[in-house]
């Protein structure tokens, strides 16, 4: 939200030796959760990571989620009788804290300032904020909106679901969902695997943004079949694109970024309409950051953010991109449905570990290179000893713009020109496959 680095001083008349008591230093340093309020808005989230540099100095980063984006902020701040801190952000706006500290309760609470970015022409907006350091012992998970900021329909006539569906496949964005975390498995880089069981983690979705329709009428909720159609648990293998690295005895915190648009699939038989449990996916797309709450991008073949009728070759969502950046400005994983493997991330098969149960590794090279344009091989299978495709896009960044996905069927790629991804350099290709997708949602 913000590009400044103003940082506010407290200024006043000397008024006997008591305006100049010591104040104590504390340590910011550590994992700080809570929300900010301005008038007439719903809460926003905040993640931030504090350290105390030199006291009474101290930085930093905030990611700030709303309901209608995501934004990330750097931020820099002094403890003097009350915390002062300024946070200029990635979209060109900016805040200003002031608030108080209880360092008993390791809460820092006060007023807030948001100054919206410049080309919006829109005066600051004050509101209120409160944030709770966690403790050292104590790990924390968190479900955060995927894509907020969409478009409805980019072409008139468009699917509605105030009239009987058509017949045909479709991809829902549901306003509400619910899933329940049953454990957590982590590998280490040696292969070995250590596993958490988790009780009563049910994370919850409700869309408030009013710029998505409602649910297709006659649908109600479902419980997804596990592999192989059995059960009601869905096991999700993924890949943290940073080293996470956990001392004997340590704690563990993970923001999970839930992505609600087009993830609830359905077919309509004349006009009465049952939910698509055979395709192999998930209800929501979870995908662990590190770095924090991240951002997701969201390409459609329909040009449409809204429950959209399926076409292609795989009913599946076919040639859309879906792209989770967990520490902006690279992108750290992509899903594009593909019949086989559908997902990069941006490693490289030969430096990622492999799970020992079934040869699984990460890879892809996915990176994002100098001129803006996202490039990604898939392989065949997760062994990664041998490639179908390789695909690039040009990014976008305004909601509703347009851009070409191009693809080309390769058994083997090109490894990157320098590092382990494509962001060095995306690989010249020959498409035999393009297609236009118009970003949707971010």
């Amino acid at each position: 939200m913000m590009r400044a680095s103003v940082v506010a001083v407290l200024a006043g008349s000397v008024v006997g030796l008591a305006a100049h008591a010591a104040v104590v230093p504390y340590d910011f340093t550590g994992h700080w959760t809570g929300t900010a309020r301005t008038p007439r808005k719903p809460a926003a989230m905040l993640s931030a990571d504090l350290t105390s540099t030199t006291p009474p100095e101290l930085t930093g980063t905030l990611t700030v989620v709303t309901t209608e984006e995501t934004i990330h902020c750097t931020v820099s701040g002094r403890q003097r009788r009350r915390v002062v801190m300024a946070a200029p952000c990635d979209n060109t706006g900016y805040i200003r804290f002031k608030g108080k500290l209880d360092a008993a309760k390791a809460t820092l609470s006060g007023k807030m300032v948001w100054t919206p970015p410049p080309h919006m022409h829109k005066h600051p907006k004050h509101g209120v904020f409160t944030l709770a350091k966690q403790s050292a012992g104590a790990s924390h998970a968190r479900i955060l909106h995927g894509p907020s900021e969409v478009v409805a329909a980019t072409s008139a006539g468009g699917p509605s679901p105030a009239v009987v569906p058509a017949d045909g496949h479709w991809a829902l964005s549901p306003e509400q969902s619910r899933v329940t975390l049953t454990s957590l498995a982590f590998q280490g880089a040696d292969g070995n695997v250590a596993t958490a069981d988790l009780t009563g983690c049910v994370p919850t979705y409700v869309r408030d943004s009013a710029a998505l329709s409602p649910i297709l009428a006659q649908f109600a909720s479902f419980v997804v079949p596990g592999p192989g159609g059995q059960g009601d648990v869905l096991t999700a293998q993924t890949f943290f694109t940073s080293p996470l690295v956990v001392a004997a005895g340590g704690s563990v915190s993970l923001d999970i970024v839930e992505d609600m648009i087009h993830t609830v699939f359905a077919n309509v038989t004349g006009g009465g309409a049952s939910f698509d449990t055979s395709l192999p996916l998930p209800a929501v797309q979870l995908v662990p950051s590190v770095s924090g709450a991240g951002r997701v991008e969201f390409y459609s073949p329909t040009g449409t953010a809204l429950d959209a009728l399926m076409p292609g070759p795989t009913d599946d969502e076919s040639g859309s991109v879906r792209v989770f950046y967990a520490n902006p400005p690279q992108p750290s994983y992509v899903f594009s449905p593909v019949p086989g493997p559908s997902q990069a991330w941006n490693v490289s098969p030969g430096t990622s570990p492999v799970d020992p149960s079934g040869g699984f590794r990460a890879g892809g090279y996915l990176g994002l290179d100098a001129n803006g344009v996202l490039c990604w091989a898939l392989p065949t299978d997760y062994t990664y000893a041998q490639y179908s495709e390789l695909c690039e896009m040009p990014i976008v960044t305004t909601v509703g713009a347009s851009t070409t996905l191009s693809c080309q069927h390769l058994t083997s790629v090109p490894p990157p020109v320098s590092g382990d991804t494509y962001a060095s350099g995306c690989p010249p290709i020959t498409p035999d496959e393009q297609r236009t997708l118009t970003l949707v949602a971010r």
